[in-house]
C-alpha cells in the first residue's frame, strides 16, 4: 500500500506540548501477514519535510525488510546541518540480539536543529561500524569500531582517530 501526505499537521493529532509540527512524506508498503503468523514485507519512504522541536528536517530515506523485531535496511538524511547515512541489520531476539550495522554522520549541528544548546557551534562527525549480539552489558559479544570522530565547538576541538571495542567470551 502507499500513504502520502502533502501537509500532516502532527502537532494538531498530539498534545500540545509535542515537539512534534507537520509532516510531508510518501511512503510505500509490501507487506503480508500468513496465518497464525506475524507482518513481514518491504519498505521504502521518503520523508519529504519533517517538523520538530521547530526545525524542518528534508529529505530523509528509509528503505529496508522488516519482520517482527528486525529490520535490514538503509536510512538516509540529507541535511544542511547534518547528514546520516546508516545501513545494516537490527534484530532483537532478547540474549541473542544482533545488531551488525554501519553509519557515518557529517557535520552534525545539534544546536541549529534545536535539540541543545550546551555547546557553541559544535559541529560532529564519524564513521560507525558495529557486529555484535546481546541485549547488555553482560552478554554483548562482538565488536565496535568509532573511525574519525570530530567534535568542534568554539573555541575546542576533540578529535579521536580510532576508537576500537570488543567484547568476547560472556
Amino acid at each position: 500500500g502507499r500513504i502520502e501526505s502533502s501537509e500532516l499537521r502532527l502537532n494538531e493529532i498530539f498534545d500540545e506540548r509535542s515537539p512534534l509540527g507537520k509532516a510531508r512524506f510518501d511512503i510505500n508498503i509490501d507487506t503480508k501477514k500468513p496465518v497464525n503468523g506475524n507482518y513481514a514485507g518491504n519498505i521504502k519512504a521518503q520523508i519529504k519535510e519533517f517538523d520538530f522541536k521547530g526545525y524542518t528536517y528534508k529529505n530523509i530515506y528509509l528503505s529496508g525488510y522488516f519482520k517482527r523485531n528486525s529490520f535490514d535496511g538503509t536510512i538516509q538524511v540529507n541535511d544542511p546541518n547534518g547528514a546520516l547515512f546508516a545501513q545494516g541489520i537490527f534484530k532483537h531476539q532478547g540474549q541473542n540480539s544482533l545488531f551488525n550495522f554501519t553509519a557515518r554522520l557529517d557535520h552534525f549541528r545539534p544546536d541549529r536543529l534545536n535539540l541543545t544548546k550546551k555547546y557553541e557551534k559544535p559541529n560532529i562527525s564519524f564513521a560507525l561500524n558495529a557486529n555484535f549480539t546481546g541485549n547488555n552489558i553482560d552478554n554483548l559479544e562482538g565488536n565496535i569500531r568509532l573511525d574519525s570522530l570530530s567534535f568542534k565547538t568554539e573555541p575546542s576541538e576533540f578529535l579521536l582517530k580510532k576508537l576500537d571495542v570488543a567484547a568476547i567470551g560472556h
